[in-house]
This record gives structure tokens, sequence and C-alpha cells, in this order.
């Protein structure tokens, strides 16, 4: 990096991919290749406990955002974690620890997602090689760390095996033969880490010279791999939202509306509002990177793969805007089961204390009569005048049960020479 005059003559340029950045990486790329802080900046920030910190985005206007030099893209890469009893969030192991949470159980495995991060940016110095910059996460680890909002202390690892959901994202390139003898073609792009898989297209698949000149490429065309997995991966998120829906769906369905049901209904309700927000966040995401890749289109010489990109980010919002709608179908289905079920555990709640007051109403005039006696002397139990408090007491009890049962509006109708207001 320090000596690019002692390049060979005959070198054009180089792309330099870096996996997991770290604090003297940053300094020694920004120092070289005159970077501005903002792209290591956007590139960093994840962490979910920053209450106070903005995203770089966030804060600058879109006529700013589509006049920086470099290209920011995230993605969501679904995961299927190995076991039930997974804490929701989470940290992946790195330099740089994207988020990751876990949200639904199914069939004694879970299902959950990681933030995936992609960062490029092009140097140009007078006579010297072009240099292209791509920051890439890492390769995505068993070792998780299991976020824990507001605590100081170092978060707890956790070890938990995990593997891309379904087998990872749909290969898009062109599909092979059983006549091709090549093993790669066949089998895909390894998806062990953004790094293996942008290596593998740029060493199997060839990019025409309208799109890539080695003399002079631009900042969309060493990022067109990249940002080609990137949405490939948010194909698989919205696959993994269908997935979600259905599972919901059908858990709906067998459901009994039943006190037994409440804390599973609940959970359905809170990952539901929890997948509103996804959804809407996905959305803006994706429509951000939309506006990135037209603000660099005037600078690309071939707009045609360009326009397809466009078009397939435009399917998978459509696909995450209809599958949107259908997690806000369910909500008042699943509101509604969790209000009957409230409604019928407070009349059991009901039923009981209307037990109980048919204890007081036997026991309190009991009590009354035994105090308004003193129950001593003659009156005492085994005494001549004991019968007295009975003679008193249960005359006392009948007649207290049946005024309360007719002001209750219970069962049976009092006597009529009973029906009197009090």
């Amino acid at each position: 990096m320090q000596n690019q005059d002692e390049d060979s003559v005959d070198l054009l340029g180089r792309i330099i991919i870096v996996e997991d950045l770290t604090t003297d990486i940053i300094e020694l790329l920004g120092s070289s290749l005159e970077i501005e802080p903002l792209f290591f900046a956007s590139h960093l920030y994840t962490l979910r406990s920053e209450k106070t910190a903005q995203l770089p985005d966030v804060r600058l206007f879109p006529s700013t955002i589509k006049r920086l030099k470099f290209i920011k893209a995230v993605s969501h890469r679904p995961l299927s974690f190995e076991g039930n009893s997974i804490p929701r969030m989470l940290s992946c192991d790195g330099n740089v620890r994207r988020k990751a949470s876990c949200f639904s159980s199914f069939k004694g495995m879970s299902i959950g997602m990681s933030q995936r991060s992609f960062s490029s940016f092009m140097s140009r110095k007078g006579s010297r090689p072009w240099v292209g910059l791509v920051l890439v996460d890492p390769p995505q680890r068993n070792t998780f760390f299991i976020d824990e909002r507001g605590q100081e202390r170092d978060p707890t690892p956790i070890i938990i095996r995990s593997e891309p959901f379904q087998g990872g994202y749909h290969d898009f390139t062109s599909t092979g033969v059983f006549s091709d003898s090549s093993y790669n073609n066949v089998y895909g792009p390894p998806q062990s880490s953004l790094l293996d898989d942008v290596v593998y297209y740029w060493m199997n698949e060839f990019l025409p010279l309208s799109l890539f000149d080695p003399q002079s490429p631009t900042l969309l065309s060493i990022s067109y791999y990249p940002l080609q997995v990137l949405v490939a991966e948010w194909m698989n998120f919205a696959n993994l939202m269908l997935f979600s829906i259905e599972n919901l769906e059908d858990s709906t369905s067998t459901l009994s509306v039943t006190a037994s049901e409440l804390g599973v209904l609940e959970s359905n309700v809170r990952e539901l509002q929890s997948w509103r927000r996804r959804t809407t966040d996905s959305v803006h995401k994706l429509h951000a990177l939309t506006d990135t890749i037209r603000s660099h289109l005037s600078t690309d010489r071939d707009s045609e793969p360009w326009e397809s990109l466009l078009d397939d980010i435009a399917h998978v919002v459509t696909r995450i805007e209809v599958y949107g709608r259908r997690f806000e179908a369910i909500l008042p289905v699943l509101t509604s089961f969790v209000q009957i079920v409230e409604s019928r555990r407070s009349f059991a709640e009901a039923k009981s204390i209307t037990r109980l007051s048919y204890l007081a109403l036997i026991f309190v005039p009991l009590t009354f009569v035994s105090g308004l006696f003193s129950m001593s002397g003659d009156l005492e139990p085994g005494k001549q005048g004991f019968w007295i408090y009975f003679a008193v007491a249960i005359p006392l009890v009948v007649i207290v049960f049946l005024i309360a049962r007719r002001n209750g509006g219970l069962a049976f109708r009092l006597p009529s020479w009973l029906n009197f207001d009090l």
C-alpha cells in the first residue's frame, strides 16, 4: 500500500477485499487511500445497544447520500438454529459484531437471521494503478454472544449450531447443464462467507468489457457481484417471511381458544409485531439501495445488467410488501383470540369469587349470632341453652342467602311474600 509507485507498469489496478475490519486496517487504508471517515463509520455501525448514535445514512439528506464516493449496502441473512431454547437477541462473533436474532421455533429447530453488510470504494491517483476497496463481514460462525441491553458487563458467549436457511440463496448465474464438466458451475458458490462467494464469482464468471473495463472500472462495476449476492440474500429473506407467515397461520388454525393456549397466542402476537417492524425496515433499506445504484448509473457504461438488478430488487420489495400485508391480516385474528381467552378466564375467576361469596353468606351470619350471644353460660356448646344458637342462626342464614340470590338475579325466584325492596 505504501509503495504504489513501485508497482509494475503492466499493472492496471487491484481489488482489495477486506474481511472482518480492524482498527489497524482502518488506519492503514484511510491514510494510504485518503478515505473519508464516513465510509468506515457507515460500515461499522451495527450495535443494538448504541442508543445515542445515529446511522450515518439517517442524518444525511438523500441528495447528500447520492454524492458520496462509496457504496454501502446491507441485507438480512436467514439462518436455521439447532434447538428451540435460543435467546432472541444475539450478536455474531467477529471484530464487528453484527446483530442476529431468533424469533420462531419449528419442529426441533429455530429460525432467525443475522445482519450482513458490504461497502466499496474506488481510489484513483493520477497515473498510479486504480485501487478498488471492498469491505465484507466475516464468515458465519457457531459462536454468538447474548445481547443484553443496558448491561455494561461483557456479553456472554454461547455456542449455537447454525446454517443458512433452506440451504442459502439461489445462485443467480446461468444454470449449468449435465454435459458441463465444471464442478463449480454445478454446485455454485460456497455460501460460507461473502468473501468466498465474491471470489467464486470473480474466478468463474466473466463480466463483459462494457460492464467492467480493467483500464478504468467504475465503482458500480467492482460492486456488481457483492450487490448481486446481497439481493439474492434479500430474496431468501422474502422466502423466510413466507415460511414464517405460513407457520403462524397453521399454528393459529390448530389452536384451541383456552387459557392454556394464552402463552402461545401472546408469543405469536409479539412475533407479528416484530415482523411489522422488520417489513418496514427492509423495504426502506431496499429503496435506499435502489437510489444508490441509480445515482451511480450515469457513470457506468452498460446499464442493462443494472436495470435487470433493479428489476430484481423491485420484485423482492413487492414480495416483502405482500407478505407484510399477510402479517397485518393475521394480527387482528390473533388479537381477538387473546381477548376471547382473557374473557373466558375472567368468567372463570368470577365463578370462583361467587363460590367464596356463598361461603361468606353462610359463615358471616353464624359468626354474627355467636358474637351476639357471646356463647357463654347456658349458651355454651353442650349446655342446656345451646339449641337457641341454632334456632336463631339457621333461619338467619336462610333469610340472608335467599335475599342475596334474589338481588343477584340467580337461578330461582323467591316466594312472593319475600319480594320486597331492600
